[in-house]
């Protein structure tokens, strides 16, 4: 069985390691590329054993799909602007509602 833990992305702010840890869910999308990039490092790091890592998010609210695109367009811009791959971007989007976020 693979271990939980339950924290806010807050809660666990930065210096946290959670590599023992190989899922993520997200109930409150943020809007900010760079809060996503430090959000999926704590598990998707060095010491990770897992092959991959996973991150699932809410997003049954027209205002969490806002918050969510917005990531996306930041880490596209941080991205491109600065030689840093954004973890966000690694991501298999799912095509909701006919709209591939």
């Amino acid at each position: 069985k693979e271990p939980v833990i339950v924290c806010s992305v807050e809660a666990h702010g930065t210096g946290k390691n959670l590599q023992k840890y190989c899922r993520n869910l997200f109930t409150t999308p943020m809007s900010s590329g760079s809060k996503w990039e430090q959000a999926l490092a704590r598990t998707h790091r060095p010491g990770q054993e897992a092959d991959e890592v996973s991150a699932e998010v809410f997003l049954h609210t027209q205002e969490m799909v806002k918050a969510f695109n917005q990531a996306l367009e930041d880490a596209r811009y941080i991205e491109q602007t600065t030689p840093n791959k954004q973890k966000l971007l690694y991501a298999e989007l799912l095509d909701i509602e006919g709209e591939c976020y």
